[in-house]
């Protein structure tokens, strides 16, 4: 294997946004220097550029659309494919790295082709499924997995976060096993902490600092499952006599219900970075995330890393950063009741809160977003 450091370029439509993709991208930026070679990224982004550093470049797009079912991502539709070819052939990188299944990566892989460089991509997100949840179409689903199987399979190697994405790339999008690779998963164990948690923070959102704080981070949108929390977390605060609230972090539609819900014990907080969101985190009590289309869940590692316990779907990468029993609880989405009980048990049990918040906690220990960085960055020698 070449051990020579290699000069990368990663081009994606979103680095600047609120999502675990953009933070990945934005950790990779930050970390790889650390480890030789050279590392760019080129996005195409009409966003304010949050964490702007001198290692990624914005091209602003001829045309930009919004993302259907998430306003808040930007995608482009024109990419401006002749300044990113100028550049990439002033970066002369051994390897161009897909992380945008869209026109941008389209552009990218011609751009490969053209300059005779390696093209190699990352399954961040599970588009099929995503368009799926939000249709409610099969025909929609067939499309879109169709599309990933024609996108893919034009990659010399296709990157995975976590084990079940392996599976569904064998299987749905048909890529050999040879042409597969998975990131080892990691988070920022030193900007999401324990150390952080500081009852203080409460006082400026009007939240009784008393109260059991479940907390919820991801966009407000369907496929996150965000409909079914708001509908556990008010059957359960009617039924319960424990003083709860659910506390919000993220964007989309719902923002506009802030007061009303409100008045229900539901805090919606926006979007949040830095370490304003480390402290949110930490001072939270209980993460709760019904999603089932995370091909990772990186608010869940962020979670643990903060010292929370978790309750989480049974489908997605999800899982292999909350162990049921131990950390957390794996339960699946259609089981209402079983989560209406894990929601009490843990609300209830401060202790077994404790416990399982130093399990994931120590588990992701094991998990820094340096090492996975430095094994990202050996996967691209092939």
């Amino acid at each position: 294997m070449n051990t020579k450091p290699k000069n990368i370029v990663l081009i994606t439509d979103t680095v600047f946004d609120s999502n675990g993709v953009s933070r990945f991208i934005s950790d990779m930026a930050k970390y790889a220097p650390e480890f030789g070679g050279s590392f760019s990224v080129i996005t195409s982004s009409p966003l304010h550029e949050y964490g702007l550093s001198n290692n990624i470049l914005n091209i602003p797009s001829l045309l930009s659309v919004q993302m259907p079912y998430y306003k808040e991502q930007s995608i482009s539709l024109l990419p401006p494919f002749w300044k990113i070819l100028a550049k990439v052939k002033e970066l002369k990188p051994d390897v161009i790295h897909i992380s945008t299944p869209g026109s941008l990566g389209i552009s990218a892989i011609i751009i490969a082709k053209l300059l005779g460089i390696k093209a190699v991509g990352t399954y961040h997100t599970d588009f099929p499924g995503y368009m799926y949840k939000n249709t409610g179409r099969k025909s929609v689903l067939k499309i879109a997995t169709w599309y990933m199987q024609i996108f893919y399979h034009r990659l010399d190697r296709v990157f995975v976060r976590s084990q079940q994405n392996l599976k569904v790339l064998e299987e749905d999008i048909n890529i050999d096993c040879k042409y597969l690779a998975e990131i080892r998963a990691g988070t920022d164990i030193e900007a999401f902490s324990p150390r952080f948690a500081s009852e203080a923070i409460w006082e400026s959102y009007d939240i009784d600092k008393e109260a059991v704080k479940l907390l919820f981070v991801g966009r407000l949108s369907v496929e996150k499952n965000f409909d079914l929390l708001l509908d556990l977390f008010k059957r359960y605060r009617t039924s319960s006599d424990k003083e709860v609230v659910l506390v919000v972090v993220g964007e989309g539609d719902r923002l506009k219900e802030r007061d009303i819900l409100k008045e229900r014990g539901i805090f919606l907080l926006g979007r949040k970075e830095g370490e304003e969101l480390s402290r949110i985190y930490a001072s939270s009590d209980l993460l709760v995330f019904p999603s089932v289309t995370e091909t990772l869940g990186q608010v869940v590692m962020e979670a643990a890393a903060s010292g929370l316990s978790a309750i989480v779907s049974t489908i997605g990468g999800v899982t292999q950063s909350v162990e049921h029993g131990v950390n957390g609880f794996c339960i699946d989405t259609e089981d209402e009741m079983l989560w209406l009980e894990k929601i009490d048990e843990l609300v209830c049990n401060k202790a077994l809160r404790t416990e399982m918040g130093r399990a994931g906690r120590k588990k992701m220990e094991q998990r820094s977003i340096k090492a996975s960085c430095e094994q990202f960055l050996q996967q691209h020698d092939f």
